[in-house]
């Protein structure tokens, strides 16, 4: 694909920050073997510089598949139901 890389990066999360808004949920498990749970809490120390409705949620085990599904799912619906 032509121009992949500059089309990723204006679609990436990083560079909306300061345009996030909305209140926002995230969730990373400790033991994740894809991606380090150090650039999701960055990405939420970045975002809650512009937004104060910034939730990290961090579990210790699950990798970065089952720790979604058995914890982090449960957890996000817990915390729309805070939403109003």
């Amino acid at each position: 694909m032509p121009d992949c890389r500059e089309f990723l990066k204006r679609t990436s999360p990083h560079a909306g920050v300061k345009n996030l808004s909305c209140p926002l949920f995230l969730f990373h498990a400790e033991d994740d073997e894809k991606v380090a749970i150090a650039e999701s809490a960055e990405f939420a120390k970045e975002v809650g510089k512009h937004n104060s409705a910034v939730t990290f949620v961090r579990t210790a085990k699950g990798g970065h598949y089952d720790a979604m599904l058995n914890e982090g799912i449960p957890k996000a619906i817990e915390w729309l139901k805070t939403l109003k």
